[in-house]
C-alpha cells in the first residue's frame, strides 16, 4: 500500500453549506452587511446584538454566523455559532471569530480550515490573520487523507505563514502515521508558493512483501538558480 498520496478532501461543513454557492460574490469596493434581527442598547454601556443569521461580504470574501455582537468601544465584531469564512482559495469554519475594525485582526477559535486550491485540510486551536496579512495558527493538525481515514497527520505547536514573503515557519513539528509519531523537528521553514527552497519534502510511506514497511524522507537542496538536487534516504524495516 502507498500512503503518500491520500485524496484531497473538502471540508464537509463548508461543502454542504457554502456561502459562495448560496450568496455569490459581491462588490469588491463595498462591505455588505446583512442581519436577520438587530437589538441595540445605548447609554453608558452601548452594545449591539444580532441574531437570525449574519452575513458580511466584500468581493469573493464572505463571513457568516448564526449570531453576532458588536462592541462599539473596542470596535470589534464577535461572530458565534456556525461561523464560516470563505473566499476563492480558502474556507474556514470555527466556534467563534472576532473581527477588529481598528487593528485589522481576524481571530478564529476552534478552526477547521482548507487553505489554497488543491491543498489538504487541517484544524487549529486558534487561527489569526493579523494586520500585516500574516496567518498565525496554534495547536495545528494537517492531513490530505480522507475524513475518518487519517493515516498520516502533521501536527505543530504553531505555524506562521507570511503570504507576502511566501514562507511558512513551524515549531515543534511531529509527523504521525497510523497514530504513532515517526518524525520530530523543533523548527521547520517551508515555501508556501512555487518558489524553490531547500528543505524536507513530503515523506512517503508504504509497504512491500520483500522490504516490509518503508519510509522515505526526501531532502531538496536548492544549490543555485540553475541546478539543484534531491537526496532521499529510505528505511526498510526488513532490510534496514
Amino acid at each position: 500500500q502507498d500512503y503518500s498520496r491520500c485524496p484531497v478532501p473538502q471540508l464537509r461543513a463548508v461543502d454542504e453549506d457554502s456561502l459562495l454557492a448560496r450568496f455569490g460574490p459581491g462588490d469588491p469596493d463595498i462591505i455588505e452587511f446583512q442581519v436577520g434581527e438587530l437589538e441595540a442598547q445605548f447609554g453608558d454601556f452601548p452594545a449591539t446584538q444580532m441574531s437570525g443569521g449574519v452575513l458580511l461580504r466584500r468581493g469573493d470574501r464572505l463571513a457568516g454566523a448564526d449570531t453576532a455582537s458588536y462592541d462599539p468601544i473596542q470596535k470589534t465584531l464577535l461572530l458565534s455559532e456556525n461561523v464560516r469564512y470563505e473566499d476563492s482559495n480558502s474556507a474556514i469554519i470555527s466556534n467563534s471569530a472576532e473581527f477588529g475594525y481598528v487593528t485589522g485582526r481576524i481571530r478564529f477559535e476552534g478552526a477547521e480550515f482548507l487553505l489554497g486550491q488543491g491543498s489538504g485540510r487541517g484544524t487549529a486551536g486558534t487561527l489569526e490573520i493579523n494586520e500585516e496579512g500574516r496567518l498565525v495558527l496554534t495547536n495545528v493538525g494537517y492531513s490530505t487523507c480522507a475524513i475518518g481515514a487519517e493515516d498520516w497527520i502533521i501536527a505543530a505547536d504553531d505555524i506562521n505563514l507570511d503570504l507576502e514573503a511566501g514562507v511558512g515557519v513551524a515549531h515543534a513539528v511531529k509527523l504521525r502515521f497510523k497514530g504513532f509519531p515517526i518524525l520530530y523537528t523543533p523548527y521547520l521553514s517551508f515555501p508556501i508558493t512555487e518558489a524553490r527552497k531547500s528543505g524536507i519534502l513530503t515523506p512517503e510511506m508504504g509497504s512491500t512483501s520483500r522490504g516490509g514497511n518503508e519510509l522515505s524522507i526526501p531532502y531538496y537542496w536548492n544549490m543555485s538558480s540553475n541546478y539543484d538536487a534531491t537526496l532521499t534516504p529510505r528505511l526498510l524495516t526488513d532490510r534496514g
